[in-house]
């Protein structure tokens, strides 16, 4: 489109030329013209040419910063969740999602939660762990050591606020082994 309104720029000056110069330097103006289209042709080309090669970067561009995203929202979505830790005093089902909303009171990421609490205790509150290797006992859903308390509300929220907020996901031997990918 821009090579034809410049070869009508250029015809016009043609014929601007042709009535104004005898006829030899016709001859030689044309020559010129004919020079300077062949180099416009070329620009325009050449232009042609960088804007494909620029469009092609930034459609890989844009292509890998999808994928990026992709691989990001996949590896949120994956949390390995770990078969229960050892433990005594079995308490049947293990139904994790009943104890999402009590979870989800916390500002912690709700997911790797879940999967903490399963790994730790199948999801089964009345569950009593141990012996542990220097004979101390883990209780209830996210097997808080040496703590008693069977409740899940009250284990979850002893879990947050004295294990989660001052250890942060290390407070957890499922964490730090990589049973669980508690560090996205």
């Amino acid at each position: 489109m821009e090579y034809m309104c410049i070869k009508r720029i250029v015809t016009i000056l043609i014929a601007t030329i042709l009535l104004s110069f005898p006829a030899i330097k016709i001859k030689q103006s044309i020559l010129s013209i004919q020079s300077s289209q062949t180099s416009i042709a070329n620009y325009a080309l050449l232009n042609i040419k960088l804007r494909k090669k620029a469009d092609a970067a930034y459609n890989l561009a844009v292509s890998e910063a999808l994928q990026a995203k992709q691989a990001e929202e996949q590896a949120n979505a994956q949390v390995a969740i770990a078969t229960p830790s050892t433990a005594n005093n079995v308490q049947a089902g293990n139904n994790c999602e009943q104890y999402r909303q009590l979870i989800s009171q916390y500002s912690w990421n709700v997911t790797v939660a879940m999967a903490v609490m399963s790994a730790e205790s199948g999801c089964r509150a009345g569950v009593k762990g141990g012996p542990n290797t220097n004979g101390t006992y883990d209780h209830g859903l996210f097997q808080l050591n040496q703590i008693p308390v069977y409740d899940p509300a009250e284990n979850i929220r002893i879990a947050y606020q004295q294990k989660y907020l001052t250890q942060g996901w290390g407070a957890w031997s499922v964490c730090n082994s990589g049973k669980v990918s508690c560090w996205l």
